[in-house]
């Protein structure tokens, strides 16, 4: 299915029935949500390079918050003092994100190969020997 992947509720609708259809049993559905990347790829990317300043406008304008912001305040759902509050959770919710991503948690690099297949394939498995024994010689240099 192709949709609107700027319309909350038709995303959240056509999932909804996806999910219906898979949990009935019928398969799975191929959703293709149609987007727009707004902002540069990173902060060393030029985006003007390859589209105009109108086109971002054009996109700006189907904002899905906005979209989605103007639907509930039309209907009465939303007014100033819960944006305020979704807004301050929103932004408690990231910071703990943040916090949570800048920790210095332990990797086990074997973690790497677990769960990619029900069971490891010998490539995989050959791959994890060889990083696993690259690890352990550069323990034992000085």
């Amino acid at each position: 299915m192709r949709i609107d992947g700027n319309d909350a509720a038709a995303v959240f609708a056509t999932v909804r029935a996806a999910l219906g259809r898979a949990s009935a049993g019928r398969g799975p559905t191929l959703i293709e949500a149609v987007t727009y990347r707004v902002e540069a790829h990173t902060n060393a990317d030029d985006a003007a390079r390859y589209r105009s300043a109108a086109e971002v406008e054009g996109w700006l304008a189907r904002d899905p918050l906005r979209r989605l912001e103007t639907y509930l305040r039309d209907r009465g759902l939303l007014d100033d003092a819960a944006l305020a509050g979704i807004s301050a959770e929103a932004e408690q919710r990231a910071a703990q994100v943040r916090q949570a991503m800048s920790s210095d948690a332990d990797q086990d690099p074997a973690e790497l190969f677990a769960h990619v297949y029900a069971q490891p394939t010998p490539a995989l498995a050959a791959q994890r020997e060889f990083l696993l024994a690259e690890i352990a010689d550069e323990g034992d240099r000085p």
